[in-house]
């Protein structure tokens, strides 16, 4: 006797015809749709994530430009702190330049002979140019050795020297080259 079922399978619902799948199939199968499904989630959450951080980026985006202009405001005032700090160190340096220019010129006048004294004083950075007169020649070539060994200059160069028929004196320049 031959028996015959008249019900449809399930397979035959879903897809409209019967699949036979063996035992042998079974198992692969069942691997390869649970793999499916796994690959599904983690492509669904993954798409979730892509999602979240897109919109944390146009969140982020729109957050930077509404901050923009405090922003450009607080770059400005670093740029004017940076200066201002700049311009204190500057004047900090000049008001101590004053007191070792101070200092170097009174050495300066300190070494000179009694009879040779300083009409003017030209400072060059570190370089000095001096004028000045004196009683007699040999005044001049006493200074000038006296300012070959003042402390911190490489040399001392006699510019010129002349006799002054006006005031009976001699009127000298001498350069002071300050050690590089």
């Amino acid at each position: 006797m031959r028996r015959i079922n008249y019900l449809r399978s399930p397979s035959e619902r879903l897809f409209g015809v019967p699949l036979r799948v063996g035992a042998h199939a079974r198992a692969p199968l069942a691997a390869l749709g649970t793999a499916m499904l796994l690959v599904a989630t983690v492509w669904f959450l993954e798409e979730a994530r892509l999602g979240a951080a897109q919109r944390a980026g146009i969140d982020a985006a729109a957050h930077l430009r509404s901050i923009a202009p405090e922003l450009a405001r607080t770059r400005a005032l670093e740029a004017e702190v940076a200066r201002l700090r700049a311009l204190d160190r500057l004047v900090d340096e000049l008001a101590r330049s004053g007191t070792r220019s101070a200092s170097r010129l009174a050495l300066l006048g300190n070494r000179l002979p009694r009879e040779a004294w300083l009409t003017t004083i030209r400072v060059q950075g570190r370089d000095i140019a001096l004028e000045g007169r004196g009683a007699k020649f040999a005044t001049v070539g006493n200074a000038l050795a006296t300012l070959q060994r003042l402390p911190g200059y490489a040399s001392a160069r006699l510019l010129t020297v002349r006799r002054d028929a006006l005031h009976a004196d001699v009127v000298y320049a001498i350069a002071l080259e300050a050690l590089r």
